[in-house]
């Protein structure tokens, strides 16, 4: 299903419901910005596997970045993935 949302919040809360249904945990959330541009960061997963997304809002465009990886290795690549996030530029 296609969901038109307007900004970064009413996203937000669409993205927390579909992680909810799908009974996958949120581990973090937390708030970014990149280059001016608000975001949200959430982590979610289980014991064994863990999946980060970090969504910007813009010029009604939402761009969403995923890092999912075993818990084994999550850690291995976490600073890697964040060096990318924070590379990006938006317009």
């Amino acid at each position: 299903m296609v969901k038109s949302v307007t900004d970064l919040e009413e996203f937000k809360n669409e993205f927390k419901q579909h992680l909810k249904y799908s009974g996958v945990p949120i581990l973090n959330e937390d708030t970014i910005s990149v280059n001016n541009i608000d975001g949200y960061d959430i982590l979610s997963g289980i014991p064994t596997w863990k999946l980060r997304q970090v969504v910007f809002f813009a010029n009604e465009t939402a761009y969403i970045f995923k890092y999912s990886s075993q818990e084994e290795f999550y850690r291995m690549y976490e600073e890697t993935f964040s060096k990318i996030i924070n590379s990006f530029y938006i317009q």
